[in-house]
């Protein structure tokens, strides 16, 4: 017989039942719990996924540092060869400058010629061939000079892009590692900017994702074991929350980092490698690519113009000694005929003083008592002869005739000296003009000679240049 009531035993009974419900309820949540709660090293994993993600970030970013820094060093480089190269062609611009001026000395030299000389011969026409020809040659240099200042503005340009952007890079950096070791560095190809990892960072990889998989291979079999108790009790109620991988998500940092925009980058390197840093690369390879071809311009529009140069400076030359040396044959002929003609002159003076005498023996004694009675027109012999009618003697008209013909004679021979005289003066003159024009000449060609190879300051408007006083030197040579 019960002592206790029904409702009191069913009271404990409910709660039996109640509490083996709870205990159930709670068994299944264990399993759930196991099956779904994190594992204790979740703050490891997240912390080791992030850092993964960061470094992956910081190997790529630094390898588009690189890859940026290596650009930026071959366009430094290439400035410093553009330099060089406006440094030559400022060299070459400063003796065409030098060439206009001593073509420019060579004219006022030959511009203090005597007027006989001033006619324009083949000299002057080669100097001004050669005038025209070396400003056509400057232009062409400093057209040559203007591009190359462009560019080279266009190249800073493209530094300081480069620049910019390697400091923007370089700023989530500074804790790796810098220095790279040799089989670590960027593959540089001509037409990829895709970037290896190194060796040592793959190793690295590899030790992470083996951690990685085995706390992946832990979590797997909890879960397996959660699965199985949990078939065993279909009334469980599962606990409803979003499940979370224990493991931590594989990063590749082996992933190269290709050509922005082209496809098939991805992860960190498509964040490493921004739009910026690409289009300052790829301008900066296209001024590089534009600064060599203007180099190779530079150089063979020297060559050109050196040699075009040389052979208008050796043809002015060559023409200055042609003319030079005709000038010198010409005054020897002149002197020749200038002797010949001080000879005619002596002759013709001898043969004016013998002309006086005999006039002088025909006309006889200047006084009268100086006349022997031989030699008068009235002496006995004549005065017996002309008793007779029609006596008359022709010999008083043959001495006035004989007198004529001498003064006559005489004075052609006066106009003769005076043309003989005066053929000698100018041939004295022509002579002293050519022997004038010769040093002339002579200073032209030993100045462009002495100033053929550059080597002296080319002054300034402030300061100009000291040429021979061709004038004081004309003056000293006619006196």
């Amino acid at each position: 017989m019960e002592v206790s009531s029904e409702r009191w035993k069913e009271a404990s009974i409910h709660s039996i039942k109640l509490a083996q419900t709870i205990i159930n309820r709670s068994d299944e949540g264990v399993v759930d719990g196991r099956m779904t709660d994190p594992l204790p090293l979740l703050r490891d994993a997240c912390v080791q996924e992030s850092n993964t993600r960061i470094f992956a970030l910081m190997r790529s970013t630094r390898d588009v540092v690189i890859k940026l820094r290596k650009s930026l060093v071959a366009t430094n480089d290439e400035i410093k060869s553009l330099n060089r190269s406006k440094e030559t062609l400022e060299k070459a611009l400063e003796h065409k400058r030098k060439d206009l001026v001593l073509n420019l000395d060579s004219t006022d030299i030959r511009s203090c010629r005597p007027s006989r000389e001033k006619d324009t011969d083949c000299a002057d026409q080669l100097l001004h061939a050669e005038r025209s020809h070396l400003l056509s040659l400057k232009r062409s240099l400093e057209a040559q000079l203007n591009k190359v200042q462009i560019q080279l503005q266009q190249l800073n340009k493209a530094r300081a892009q480069l620049t910019a952007s390697i400091q923007e890079r370089s700023r989530v950096t500074d804790l790796l590692c810098q220095s790279m070791t040799p089989s670590s560095q960027i593959q540089s190809q001509p037409s990829s900017t895709s970037m290896r990892p190194s060796s040592a960072r793959q190793t690295w990889n590899s030790k992470v994702h083996s951690g990685h998989s085995l706390r992946s291979s832990r979590s797997q079999s909890v879960v397996s074991h959660g699965c199985q108790s949990s078939r065993g009790r279909s009334s469980a109620t599962p606990r409803k929350h979003h499940s979370k991988s224990l493991s931590a998500p594989t990063v590749s940092t082996s992933a190269t980092v290709g050509s922005y925009g082209l496809g098939g980058t991805t992860g960190a390197g498509a964040e490493a490698l921004t739009p910026d840093a690409h289009h300052s690369m790829k301008m900066a390879a296209d001024d590089i690519s534009t600064s060599q071809s203007i180099r190779k311009e530079v150089i063979n529009a020297i060559d050109h113009t050196d040699r075009l140069q040389k052979a208008a400076h050796s043809s002015v030359n060559e023409g200055l000694t042609r003319k030079l040396a005709q000038t010198v044959t010409m005054s020897q002929h002149l002197q020749l005929n200038a002797g010949e003609t001080t000879l005619a002159k002596q002759k013709a003076q001898r043969y004016y003083n013998a002309q006086e005498r005999a006039l002088g023996y025909i006309l006889g004694p200047v006084s009268s008592s100086d006349v022997t009675t031989r030699e008068r027109l009235d002496r006995p012999v004549v005065r017996v002869y002309q008793r007779h009618a029609g006596t008359d003697l022709p010999e008083a008209a043959h001495l006035v005739q004989a007198s004529g013909m001498y003064y006559d004679s005489m004075e052609t021979t006066r106009k003769n000296m005076a043309l003989l005289k005066l053929a000698s003066k100018r041939l004295r003159d022509d002579i002293g003009d050519k022997k004038t024009a010769t040093l002339i000449d002579s200073d032209a060609v030993r100045l462009r000679r002495r100033k053929s190879d550059h080597k002296w300051v080319l002054k300034g408007n402030a300061y100009p240049l000291k040429l021979p006083d061709c004038h004081t030197r004309v003056r000293a040579l006619t006196t």
